[in-house]
C-alpha cells in the first residue's frame, strides 16, 4: 500500500519548481522512511544491552522487548534480596523473556530464585546449567543445594566450576573455602580436588596460607605435599612466618619434614654447605645480602662447600642463620673456619638462641683455620633456636672476610 501511495504520487506536481516529481525520489524517500525506522530499533536494542549490566532498570525503560535486558533487569530485582515484594514482578519479567529467548539463562535464575518450590527451583537451575555453565548464580545456588544434601564432593565440583567459569567468584567463594578448611573431613575433599591442578588452586593455597587457621592450612598443605602437589614458595614462606610467630614450632618442622623426611630434627640442615635451595625455608640456611653484611653459600665437589662472608669497612651484623628445632638436652656445638682476615681484636662468633623469647644458649668465638667447639643446654619449653652467624666490624675501617667449611650441632652425651 505504501509503494502504490508513492507511485500514485509520482504524478502530482512539485509546488515550488511547477514539475511532477520522478517516480525515483518516491522509492528514496520510502528506503530512508524504512532506515530511520531499523535505525531507530537498532538504537535502542543497542542502548538497551549496553545499559543492561551496569543500570537495568534503565535499560528496562529504553527497550522493554529485549529478553536479556527484561532478564538482567529481573535478576536485579532479586539478586542477594530477603524481601519478595518485587519477585513477582520478577518472574513476570524472566517469564517474558524466556517467551522471547527460552535458553536466557539469567531468566530461567530467576525463576528458580522466586520460585516458592524446592523442587521447581531445582528443575529451573538444573535447566540452567544444562545451557551455560557459566552463571555465577546457577553454580552458587548449585552450591547450596550441594551442601544442603551433605554432598561434599558435589559441592567442590560446583566450587571448581564457578572459579574456573567467573571472575567475580575466588571473592565470593575463597571465604567460605579457606573457613572450610577448618573442618578435617572437608579439608580431605579439598585436597583431593586442589589435586586435580585447578587453576585457581594456587591462589586458593595462597591465600589460605595468609589468612586460613594456621593449623588447618599447615595440616592441608602437609597433605597437598605428601600427594606430590606443589604448594609453592609463597605460600610455604608465609606458612612458615605465622608459624613461628604463632610458636607452633613442632607444627613448622612437621611442614618441612614433610618436604624433606630425610632431614635430621636433632642437628642443622646442610652443615657442610653442599648446596643452596632456591627457595630456603627458615630451617635451611639463609644468608644476608646488604650493603653492611654478605654471605653466601658456594657448594663444591664431593658433597664439601663453603659458607663465605665479607663486610664493608667498619661494619657488621648477622650473616646467616638457621632455625633449630632441637629437643630438650645437652648439645655440642662445633665448626671450621676456612680462612678469616681482619677480624683479630673482634673475631665472628656463633650464637645459638631460644625462641621466641631471643635468651642465648651458646656463644661460639670462630678462629681462622681451626675448629671451634662447646657444649650447650636446651632447656624445657624451648621448643625451636635459632643458630646464627655474627660478624663483628673490625677494627677502625677495617673489613672482615672469611669462610666457613662446616657448622654441626649433634646431641652430647
Amino acid at each position: 500500500m505504501v509503494m502504490n501511495m508513492a507511485m500514485g504520487t509520482a504524478t502530482k506536481t512539485d509546488g515550488v519548481a511547477g514539475r511532477a516529481r520522478p517516480p525515483a525520489f518516491w522509492w528514496r524517500m520510502f528506503l530512508v522512511a524504512i532506515v530511520l525506522v531499523t535505525g531507530t530499533f537498532a538504537v535502542r536494542h543497542s542502548l538497551g544491552l549496553a545499559l543492561a549490566n551496569r543500570s537495568p532498570e534503565a535499560a528496562l525503560n529504553i527497550d522493554r522487548e529485549n529478553a536479556i535486558v527484561r532478564a538482567r533487569a529481573a535478576f536485579d530485582m532479586v539478586d542477594g534480596e530477603t524481601d519478595r515484594t518485587r519477585f513477582g514482578e520478577a518472574r513476570a519479567l524472566a517469564l517474558g523473556a524466556l517467551q522471547r529467548d527460552a535458553g536466557n539463562v539469567t531468566a530461567l535464575a530467576v525463576m528458580g530464585l522466586t520460585s516458592d518450590r524446592t523442587a521447581a527451583s531445582d528443575a529451573a537451575f538444573s535447566a540452567a546449567e544444562r545451557l551455560s555453565r557459566r552463571d555465577l548464580s546457577t553454580q552458587l545456588w548449585m552450591i547450596e543445594s550441594a551442601v544442603a544434601d551433605n554432598d561434599i564432593a558435589g559441592a567442590l565440583r560446583h566450587y571448581d566450576t564457578a572459579m574456573r567459569t567467573s571472575r567475580a567468584a575466588p571473592s565470593i567463594l575463597f571465604p567460605v573455602l579457606i573457613g572450610a578448611a577448618s573442618d578435617e573431613a572437608l579439608r580431605v575433599e579439598i585436597a583431593n580436588t586442589l589435586a586435580r591442578r585447578p587453576s585457581w588452586g594456587g591462589l586458593y593455597i595462597q591465600q589460605l596460607a595468609q589468612s586460613g587457621d594456621v593449623r588447618a592450612a599447615a595440616s592441608l598443605l602437609m597433605r597437598l605435599k605428601r600427594q606430590g602437589v606443589p604448594t609453592g614458595a609463597a605460600a610455604d614462606a608465609a606458612l612458615y612466618s605465622r608459624l613461628i610467630e604463632a610458636r607452633l614450632f613442632d607444627v613448622a618442622w612437621a611442614v618441612y619434614a614433610t618436604d624433606t623426611p630425610e632431614a635430621a630434627r636433632a642437628g642443622v640442615r646442610n652443615p657442610r654447605f653442599s648446596e643452596q635451595p632456591v627457595s630456603p625455608t627458615p630451617f635451611d640456611w639463609q644468608t644476608t645480602d646488604t650493603e653492611f653484611v654478605s654471605a653466601q653459600i658456594e657448594p663444591g665437589a664431593g658433597g664439601q662447600g663453603r659458607l663465605s662472608f665479607s663486610t664493608a669497612s667498619g661494619e657488621g651484623g648477622e650473616a646467616a642463620r638457621q632455625m633449630l628445632a632441637l629437643p630438650s638436652g645437652p648439645y655440642r656445638l662445633q665448626s671450621r673456619v676456612a680462612t678469616l682476615q681482619g677480624a683479630d681484636e673482634a673475631p665472628p662468633y656463633l650464637r645459638v638462641t631460644c625462641l621466641p623469647a631471643g635468651n642465648e644458649l651458646s656463644r661460639v668465638p670462630l678462629a681462622a683455620r681451626a675448629p671451634s667447639s662447646a657444649t650447650f643446654t636446651v632447656p624445657a619449653g624451648c621448643a625451636g633456636q635459632s643458630l646464627a652467624l655474627i660478624i663483628q666490624p673490625g677494627s677502625g675501617l677495617a673489613t672482615v672476610e672469611g669462610a666457613i667449611d662446616q657448622i654441626s650441632v649433634a646431641p652430647s652425651r
